[in-house]
């Protein structure tokens, strides 16, 4: 088994990197933030290094990412209690904060 792994590994067919970056991608899709999807990987035993690879996209995507949950689930601002239910909401999400409000700064412009 092991030399199956071993031939596998060679002919770049079983790629931890690349798994990490489909994972990513697939919590992207879901609009998730990078402090969930960096728990997750690492739940899985993904090393750090790999994670913080695959999650090094510029803070404004995070944020673009964020601000398009928060148009789906029809945000509108109309008081401070509002703010800070979609706030915890998006922190939930695994967005931090400077995410989760960049994003709700963006949605009401």
């Amino acid at each position: 088994m092991e030399g199956v792994i071993t031939a596998l590994v060679e002919e770049n067919l079983l790629s931890d990197q690349r798994y990490c970056k489909a994972f990513v991608r697939s919590r992207e899709r879901k609009l998730q933030g990078p402090v969930k999807i960096r728990a997750a990987l690492g739940a899985k035993g993904v090393g750090g290094q790999l994670i913080s690879e695959a999650l090094s996209q510029p803070d404004e995507e995070w944020i673009e990412l964020a601000a398009e949950w928060l148009q789906r689930k029809g945000f509108s601002d109309t008081g401070i209690q509002q703010r800070a239910r979609y706030y915890r909401r998006l922190m939930n999400r695994g967005f931090s904060h400077s995410q989760a409000m960049g994003a709700i700064d963006t949605v009401i412009g």
